[in-house]
C-alpha cells in the first residue's frame, strides 16, 4: 500500500468516533483470531492503534518510563477497550489505573527505589543491570498485586480493591500479576516457538508441548497467556484446542474440560469446537477415495 493510501486510511480511521474505533479494534482481533485475512486485519488493526494512541497523547500526558518498562512484558497479551477479554488477554486501559494504585498504594516504597535507581542508571546501566532492576520491581509489583486480587471476604478488601479501579479493571489484576511474575519463563518460551506455524500437526504439536513443559507455565493463572504465544504463531488460531486434545488423549468433550489445557477451547475462536470437522450425528461421513 502506497504512503497517500495509508495516510488516507489513518484519516478516515481518526474521523471515527471512540466508541467505533474500539468495536473495529475488537472486531479485527477477533478475525486475527479466525485466522480471516490476517494480514489485512494486522495491517489495518496497526494503523488503527497508532491513531487512537496519538489521540490519547494529545489527552493526557504519556506514561513515564518506570510505567513502560515495567509493564513492556504484557504487550503480547494486550487488547484495546473495554469489552470482556478471554483468557489470556489484559485490557490495554487497566494499565493507567494499575499502575497509578501500584505507586501510590501497592508498594510505594519499592517504587521510589526503582525510580531513584532508573535516574542513577541512565547514564552507565548496561542492558543487563536495567533488566535486573525491572525484574526486581515486577515481582515486587507482582506480589502486591497477588496480595490484594486473591480472593478474601471483608470491606476492608473490597474497599482496598475500590481503589484500584473499576470492575473491568479490577477483573486484570490478578492476570497483570501472574504475567509479571512468570516474565522470564514466558520470555523463554517466545524464544523457543517458530516464528510462525503453517501446519500444526503432530510433531509441531510435541515440540510445542515440550516447550510448555515448565512448572512456572503450568498455572491456571499463567496457562492460558503461555497458550496466547503460541496462538499468535499459528495460521489458524482455533487450532490451539489440538493441545488440549492432546493432553486429554480424547476429543471427548468431557475429558478436555477435565485437564489444565481444557481453557485452549475458551480462547480458541468461537466458531470452531472440539468435534469441529466431524459428521453430523445421523449422517455417515463419506471415505476418501
Amino acid at each position: 500500500m502506497s504512503q497517500t493510501s495509508i495516510e488516507r486510511l489513518r484519516d478516515y480511521l481518526a474521523q471515527l468516533p471512540p466508541q467505533a474505533q474500539a468495536l473495529l479494534m475488537r472486531e479485527f482481533e477477533r478475525a486475527i483470531e479466525r485466522g480471516e485475512d490476517v494480514a489485512v486485519a494486522t495491517f489495518v488493526l496497526e494503523q488503527l492503534r497508532k491513531v487512537v494512541r496519538g489521540a490519547d497523547d494529545e489527552a493526557r500526558p504519556r506514561i513515564d518510563d518506570p510505567a513502560r518498562l515495567t509493564f513492556r512484558s504484557l504487550e503480547p497479551f494486550l487488547v484495546e477497550g473495554h469489552l470482556p477479554a478471554r483468557p489470556g488477554q489484559i485490557r490495554r486501559a487497566s494499565l493507567v489505573p494499575i499502575w497509578q494504585w501500584l505507586v501510590r498504594d501497592g508498594v510505594p516504597d519499592a517504587f521510589k527505589e526503582f525510580e531513584a535507581a532508573l535516574v542513577n542508571s541512565r547514564q552507565s546501566a548496561s542492558a543487563s543491570d536495567l533488566d535486573r532492576l525491572v525484574r526486581k520491581f515486577q515481582l515486587a509489583a507482582a506480589e502486591a498485586i497477588t496480595r490484594i486480587a486473591t480472593p478474601v471476604s471483608g470491606g476492608d478488601k473490597q474497599r482496598a480493591l475500590a481503589r484500584v479501579g473499576p470492575p473491568d479493571v479490577i477483573e486484570d489484576l490478578l492476570p497483570i500479576g501472574a504475567v509479571l511474575s512468570a516474565h522470564e519463563a514466558l520470555d523463554t518460551l517466545s524464544g523457543r516457538l517458530p516464528s510462525y506455524l503453517r501446519i500444526f500437526a503432530e510433531s509441531q504439536l510435541t515440540s510445542a508441548m515440550a516447550a510448555l513443559n515448565v512448572p512456572a507455565l503450568q498455572t491456571p493463572q499463567v496457562l492460558p497467556f503461555a497458550l496466547s504465544l503460541v496462538m499468535q504463531r499459528l495460521s489458524a488460531p482455533w487450532q490451539i484446542i489440538r493441545l488440549a486434545i492432546k493432553v486429554a488423549a480424547s476429543d471427548d468433550e468431557i475429558r478436555v474440560a477435565a485437564t489444565s489445557y481444557g481453557v485452549a477451547v475458551t480462547m480458541a475462536p468461537a466458531r470452531s469446537r472440539i468435534h469441529r470437522g466431524k459428521p453430523a450425528r445421523g449422517h455417515q461421513a463419506r471415505p476418501v477415495q
